[in-house]
């Protein structure tokens, strides 16, 4: 009947073939064929068939080959028939196929490095006949169904995607590790689950591990990265941490979230981006500003030039935190833009599609401890585009981020840095984050899922970068930081080396 849809010029039946040739007189009969055969071996004989003859060949039978309908779509949607189909050890594609009898299953699991273990099949009759079974290639018991069960017994098949949790590891028992597993817990747990957090010190590590319900516990990193059962660790170490603990969890072969910023400069990130492509890992900076629901929006509100060409973005971000060591202590890797004047700089990034602006000029003041108190950046970009980034650990700032365009503007009110509502051209949309299910050291900290979800989606696809947060970006990222830290007289030791 389909071939009657397509043009006659283009394609004819002009025989049919059946191994009982009163069927295939009756198909002939019904479908207008001249000719019909009572076997297969007399259709390469016949002179009218194509040329050479051409045939085509359905599966073993329309009803038994239906899994392969299902197959083909899980291979087309994992591209051209690629059996690596997610780096994450859990995960795993069933296919079920269904008789009278219980149900028989194919599951193909993931190995270790995210590759294809060899499949395998259980089926079963009603009563499984002894004599037909035997041990499979992976040591489960399977059944071959006698020929009548093939022929006899109806059956469907069904299909299940089903792909397992995302196994995270958590390295530092700080504050922001804190927030990021009350942020993970407000996901689904059969897409993310805490399994193990390591730290330093062994007592703090196990007290985060009791107040998050966490079953395993390390007292060092190094512990953490030999773990066979994490998919992808989160690591909120200080700052001059990020690059010996990220190249520790990369060498080990784990997938790594490293908190903003990356590293402490452009060279680390490079070494770090190195790292992860040796290895073959997943690496992202956490930037978790731009997963939120708001970013999302301002992205696609400027895609759509929503309020035409944008001329000018101006970030501020301050917030006094002078009695904080972190944000005031060289050795912690302190100072008002490495801590906070980041997030400013990738909201004009984000906002200008990653290009790197043709001009910096930065200017700011110093503390005692060698790190800068308050910086401002101005940025210019092609087509006489400018920023302007305004960061201080000294004092209260408005906090908020806009975009003006030649046809109206784009305002993030405070908190610029976990957007929870958009203000366009005077029209404003809240876009709430989810209640904590214990108390955050940072607001709207419950954010952080958006990012790991975002890290989800990567190792699923079998992504090594977030294309929202790429190696890119952040090199990018890196390099204006390290040029307004050269002009404002701001260096570190990791400068040095």
């Amino acid at each position: 009947m389909a071939m009657k849809t397509l043009p006659a010029g283009e394609h004819q039946i002009t025989v049919v073939a059946a191994r009982s040739l009163e069927r295939a007189q009756k198909f002939a009969e019904t479908h207008g064929n001249p000719k019909a055969y009572g076997s297969y071996q007399e259709l390469p004989d016949d002179p009218d068939i194509g040329c050479g003859p051409c045939v085509f060949q359905e599966g073993p039978g329309r009803r038994r080959s239906a899994g392969v309908y299902c197959l083909q779509f899980i291979l087309m949607v994992f591209k051209r028939g690629e059996t690596k189909v997610c780096p994450c050890h859990r995960s795993a594609i069933r296919l079920r196929t269904l008789w009278h009898a219980p149900a028989p299953r194919a599951l193909m699991n993931l190995d270790e490095d995210g590759m294809e273990r060899a499949a395998t099949v259980e089926r079963k009759t009603r009563t499984p006949p002894t004599d037909t079974s035997h041990e499979s290639d992976t040591g489960r018991r399977r059944y071959d169904r006698p020929e009548k069960a093939r022929k006899d017994l109806p059956f469907t098949t069904v299909c299940e995607v089903a792909i397992m949790a995302i196994r995270w590891g958590i390295c530092s028992a700080g504050k922001i590790s804190h927030d990021f597993t009350v942020a993970l817990k407000t996901l689904p747990q059969e897409d993310h689950q805490v399994v193990a957090v390591a730290a330093r010190n062994l007592q703090r590590a196990e007290e985060f591990a009791q107040k998050h319900n966490i079953s395993t516990v390390y007292g060092s990193y190094e512990e953490l990265a030999r773990d066979p059962n994490i998919d992808v660790v989160y690591v909120g170490t200080i700052h001059p941490h990020h690059l010996p603990v990220g190249i520790l969890l990369m060498n080990a072969k784990k997938n790594v979230l490293i908190e903003k910023p990356l590293a402490m400069n452009l060279r680390e990130v490079q070494e770090l981006v190195a790292t992860a492509k040796m290895n073959d890992v997943f690496l992202m900076e956490a930037v978790w500003t731009r997963f939120f629901p708001a970013s999302l929006e301002i992205s696609k509100l400027l895609s759509q030039e929503a309020v035409g060409e944008v001329k000018m973005v101006r970030a501020d971000f301050g917030v006094p935190l002078l009695n904080t060591p972190r944000s005031v202590e060289k050795e912690l890797g302190g100072g008002a833009l490495l801590d906070i004047g980041i997030y400013c700089l990738q909201f004009v990034l984000m906002v200008y599609g990653g290009e790197k602006p043709e001009c910096i000029q930065a200017t700011g003041v110093c503390l005692d401890t060698g790190v800068d108190e308050s910086m401002v950046i101005t940025l210019k970009f092609s087509r006489g585009r400018l920023a302007v980034c305004t960061c201080t650990v000294a004092v209260e700032l408005p906090n908020d981020a806009i975009v003006n365009g030649t046809k109206g503007a784009i305002r993030v009110p405070a908190h610029m840095w976990c957007p929870t509502s958009l203000i366009v051209n005077g029209k404003e949309t809240p876009y709430p984050v989810p209640e904590p299910y214990l108390p955050l050291n940072f607001i709207n900290s419950t954010g952080m899922r958006y990012e790991a979800e975002e890290v989800r989606q990567c190792l699923l696809k079998g992504l090594k970068e977030s294309s929202r947060m790429s190696h890119a970006d952040s090199a990018l990222l890196a390099e204006i930081m390290d040029e307004a830290r050269r002009q404002v007289g701001v260096v570190y030791s990791q400068d040095c080396q």
